[in-house]
């Protein structure tokens, strides 16, 4: 069986172009729009939920992604701060 995302894969053609979209036309900056994107992939997540009912799933499903997007957010913010600081791994180490 093949899963849903094999033939049309959410990140190529839904979280790519929304990415795009913040950072583009919204004019949001590489932290914003990463965690904007994140947001809305929460709130999507979530709202499968919802026509059942079931808040505390939707609530729980929107959580974890919002605090993926959270960490996702940190590490690319970190990533810039070391990146930044040295430009190579043996300043780093030392």
């Amino acid at each position: 069986m093949k899963s849903c995302s094999s033939g049309i894969p959410p990140s190529k053609y839904v979280f790519y172009p929304l990415y795009k979209f913040y950072r583009r036309n919204l004019r949001l900056n590489m932290y914003a729009s990463n965690f904007a994107t994140w947001t809305t992939s929460a709130a999507i997540h979530a709202a499968i939920f919802l026509p059942e009912k079931e808040y505390t799933l939707a609530s729980i499903f929107g959580g974890i992604f919002l605090g993926l997007g959270a960490l996702s957010t940190g590490i690319k913010i970190v990533q810039h701060q070391i990146s930044k600081k040295s430009s190579s791994l043996d300043d780093i180490v030392e």
